[in-house]
């Protein structure tokens, strides 16, 4: 309890014992105010102590978290880099005998005569470029993940690229019958890119739209720009991804559930 002492002197003076009084009383609700405000401070400083000792608990299971994040993200980088160097293994392995089996067809081709063994050879020769072409596909793409191919950049005017490949395909186009059209609105579209990629990738992308086209169809191939940007459209008429593919879609050498061989159908993408 907070008590106040105060001693008068006779005669007693009724103004001085007001002002005094009146000071008792002021002190002893100071007193009390302060002594709920240190009562306050004091629960506030448990609550503080308490929250900080939280926060470090926290920080701590943030830090080992991060620890084990970055720990997994290094055995990716690692597996990564790993498979990127397999890849490359594996593409300069199979050209080495693939060099040998083209010349070795060459000279085999010459010396065929039945209709049949021809036809064989057909299948033969096409896997055989089929795999080759895999091959620097993947090697290219594995120096570009591993960042050991340079990117050599120069400005290309689209349509070439694009008439070019169109020409490259030409046995396949009338073979299957198909009407392939141009329809560019931006003639003179030009990016600044490497050729021999870009031609890659597009190349990729109309060589399946003519695989997966049905006999007779129509392949469309737009080039358009838009707001400073050039936009390319490949369509064909084949019956379009699947929703299991479409899942996967972006997935390093991944396929639908059925296989494009030029000798069968299969899973029909664009």
């Amino acid at each position: 309890k907070s008590m106040v002492h105060y001693y008068f002197s006779k005669p007693f003076d009724e103004k001085d014992m007001k002002i005094i009084i009146d000071n008792a009383i002021e002190t002893l609700e100071l007193k009390r105010k302060n002594k709920e405000l240190l009562a306050k401070l004091q629960k506030m400083l448990e609550e503080l102590t308490e929250k900080n000792k939280q926060l470090k608990n926290e920080i701590k299971a943030r830090v080992k978290a991060e620890e084990k994040v970055d720990k997994l993200n290094q055995e990716l980088l690692r597996l990564d880099k790993a498979k990127c160097e397999f890849l490359s293994i594996i593409s300069h392995e199979i050209r080495t005998p693939l060099n040998g089996i083209v010349g070795s067809m060459d000279l085999i081709k010459d010396e065929l005569e039945s209709m049949e063994l021809l036809s064989v050879f057909k299948i033969l020769d096409d896997s055989v470029n089929r795999l080759e072409k895999f091959s620097l596909t993947a090697l290219t793409i594995t120096n570009l993940r591993m960042m050991k191919q340079d990117i050599n950049k120069r400005d290309i005017k689209i349509i070439d690229v694009l008439n070019s490949i169109i020409a490259r395909h030409q046995k396949k186009i009338k073979n299957k019958e198909l009407s392939v059209y141009m329809l560019p609105t931006s003639e003179d579209g030009i990016v600044s890119a490497d050729e021999e990629l870009m031609s890659l990738c597009f190349d990729k992308i109309i060589e399946n739209a003519i695989d997966h086209s049905k006999t007779s169809g129509k392949v469309y191939i737009s080039v358009s720009e838009i707001a400073g940007k050039l936009s390319v459209t490949v369509r064909d008429q084949g019956d379009g991804f699947s929703d299991e593919a479409l899942k996967r879609i972006y997935d390093l050498f991944s396929t639908g559930e059925y296989h494009i061989d030029g000798y069968g159908s299969g899973e029909i993408n664009q």
